[in-house]
């Protein structure tokens, strides 16, 4: 999960509730001010879902997110390395250069 200033996961159940609460329906749900697309991510199995967003990477996050339905499987990575990319990145160890901060 991503994360920034403005963020509105913690909103979803309160969103999820106001709709039910109010017997709103529909079929079309738009994710205005979009961000890391949290909000359409989570409706998109109920709705077909709208995103907007003036920054870019909010329209390449979003495109990604409710254009798929499951997790990829990762069979080529898992094939070339034996293990799935997560693991991989978690055992990884990166070491820094201390030539790279200056104070």
């Amino acid at each position: 999960m991503m994360c920034y200033l403005g963020n509105k996961t913690k909103l979803l159940t309160f969103i999820e509730k106001v709709i039910d609460k109010y017997k709103i329906e529909g079929e079309t749900f738009a994710d205005l001010f979009a961000g890391t697309g949290s909000i359409g991510d989570y409706f998109k199995g109920k709705y077909t879902v709208y995103s907007n967003d003036y920054m870019y990477f909010s329209k390449v996050i979003s495109e990604a997110k409710l254009s798929n339905f499951k997790t990829p499987d990762f069979k080529e990575f898992h094939k070339k390395y034996g293990v799935s990319p997560f693991e991989w990145l978690n055992k990884k160890q990166y070491k820094t250069e201390k030539k790279l901060f200056y104070l």
